[in-house]
């Protein structure tokens, strides 16, 4: 299995159809697919054009608008000079 999403078979957590047509995006990619993974993109974080060139609120192929990634850790290594 590659992903999985709605294994409860009730209604899709996240994503709209029209006017919007926002895509359902994980929060944390690597959370798990329960319901309370998942969320609407946000409109404002987007990835390519339709047929029609609008906007995707979506993010295919880059990170998901819902997703923050944690700063790289600091190096606090100490060093005479």
């Amino acid at each position: 299995m590659v992903d999985s999403a709605n294994e409860n078979g009730g209604s899709w957590p996240a994503g709209t159809g029209s006017p919007d047509f926002r895509s359902m995006e994980r929060m944390n990619p690597y959370g798990g697919s329960g319901d309370n993974n998942w969320l609407d993109n946000d409109t404002l974080t987007r990835n390519g054009l339709d047929l029609y060139a609008n906007p995707i609120n979506g993010t295919p192929g880059q990170p998901n608008s819902s997703w923050v990634s944690t700063p790289e850790e600091a190096d606090l290594s100490i060093s005479k000079t």
